[in-house]
């Protein structure tokens, strides 16, 4: 610290802003300066690399810009503010991290003016809590890299904190510099859970992990997506299908797919999810696990045909395995075929 800023008048000075006793500088013509040199619990600048700058805030006062300043000006730890008239000022130094947002340190008081320049040290102490920054990536699908939100066909991500309740950030901000800002946390261990929803609302991607946090700095935190959703693919065609027998031969044009889980939870409203019948084939996307189907339709005539309630077909969904079209069906796979017989 430069010696000839180190003085200061102890008159009107509040202690819990932390200044030093000293003797008054000699006063000057107009109005007077007023220097504050600060520490952070009693670290200078370079040793506190965390701290960027500093905000100072004076009320009624006005300072270039906005009274942010660099921790480190022209050699020494601190700022001279000038044109003071005599009186009795309140004052807050904030030191801030490198996004010149996040406060890391913070001290209060008061000093009075009275015809001489003032000098006042001050040692800022760190905030009760800090922060970190979460950022976040996706699996690959395929080989073919999924490096951006709209690429894993992502909209949102639910993040929680130390099991304290989901927040819903878009997912853009976990890939865009410096992250998604936490909020203020005390120093130590978090554990941290996010999961990735598509435009529905449906879950496609989750991940957890910890992070540590100190007080003075501000921590960045890199997280990986898993896949949490597969794919199944079914191939389907009417009993007597070989001797040519077809969707419009049967006077179908729609079909219903319902998929349960393990314990019978049907995986789509009502009675299942719409298939257009001539098409032969239908995809679905669930979470891991393994599932039963029913495929079933009626033509006008009240004709019910169906994959087979007592037998369904059974799927096994493999996380971030999304089998092709027209794939080869094979049983108790990601990819199977039914035979839908008439009743």
């Amino acid at each position: 610290m430069n010696a000839k800023l180190a003085l200061l008048w102890v008159a009107g000075v509040a202690l819990p802003a932390c200044i030093i006793e000293g003797t008054p500088p000699p006063a000057t013509t107009g109005g007077a300066t007023l220097t504050f040199n600060w520490s952070f619990a009693n670290a200078t600048c370079a040793q506190t690399p965390t701290v960027a700058s500093v905000q100072v805030t004076m009320p009624g006062q006005q300072f270039a810009s906005n009274g942010l300043y660099p921790c480190d000006s022209a050699g020494y730890d601190g700022i001279s503010l000038t044109d003071f008239a005599d009186g009795t000022y309140d004052f807050t130094l904030q030191g801030l991290a490198a996004d010149n947002v996040t406060v890391l340190f913070s001290a209060s008081g008061t000093v009075t003016i009275q015809g001489a320049d003032l000098v006042a040290n001050v040692n800022l102490q760190p905030v009760a809590g800090t922060m970190a920054y979460l950022s976040w990536t996706f699996p690959d699908l395929g080989g073919v890299a999924q490096s951006t939100c709209a690429a894993a066909g992502v909209a949102t991500v639910d993040v929680n904190i130390d099991q304290q309740g989901s927040v819903s950030v878009p997912c853009p901000t976990g890939q865009t510099a410096p992250g998604y800002p936490t909020p203020t946390l005390d120093a130590g261990t978090h554990a941290v859970s996010l999961v990735a929803l598509d435009s529905k609302g449906l879950q496609r991607y989750a991940t957890s992990g910890t992070f540590l946090t100190s007080l003075g700095q501000t921590t960045s935190q890199g997280l990986s997506f898993q896949w949490t959703v597969g794919g199944a693919q079914m191939a389907f065609a009417l009993e007597n299908a070989d001797a040519g027998v077809d969707c419009a031969d049967a006077g179908l044009s729609a079909l219903t797919l319902q998929v349960f889980d393990s314990h019978g939870v049907p995986q789509f409203p009502g009675y299942g999810q719409a298939v257009t019948c001539s098409g032969g084939e239908v995809g679905v996307t669930l979470a891991t696990g393994s599932y039963s189907a029913v495929l079933s339709g009626a033509n006008d005539a009240g004709t019910v045909y169906s994959s087979g309630a007592q037998t369904p077909v059974a799927l096994t969904v493999q996380a971030g395995v999304f089998p092709a079209a027209a794939c080869a069906p094979a049983a108790d796979t990601d990819c199977v075929s039914a035979v839908l017989q008439a009743h």
